[in-house]
């Protein structure tokens, strides 16, 4: 916890700040500090507030996963695997 606030002390105009040789570090007044490396494999999650069965039809869950598909394509990066709950 204590890195959380300590990161809290950087200010939104600091983003993003490109290290070099394919490293930025992305700083938020919200989160910690995020590092991304080129050709680096990353694990992305995220959930439904309280946990509540939004996406349980599953025509939604396809149209849901086209449009990660669309926005991976468009930046060029790579969607090896994946799930879609009902409630993530």
């Amino acid at each position: 916890m204590y890195f959380y606030k300590e990161c809290q002390t950087y200010s939104l105009a600091s983003l993003p700040l490109r290290i070099g040789g394919g490293i930025m570090l992305r700083r938020s007044d919200h989160t910690p500090a995020h590092l991304f490396l080129d050709d680096t494999l990353y694990f992305i999650t995220g959930a439904i507030y309280q946990k509540r069965m939004l996406i349980a039809d599953s025509a939604l869950k396809d149209t849901l996963l086209d449009l990660i598909q669309g926005y991976f394509a468009k930046y060029s990066w790579e969607l090896r695997h994946w799930v879609i709950l009902s409630n993530h």
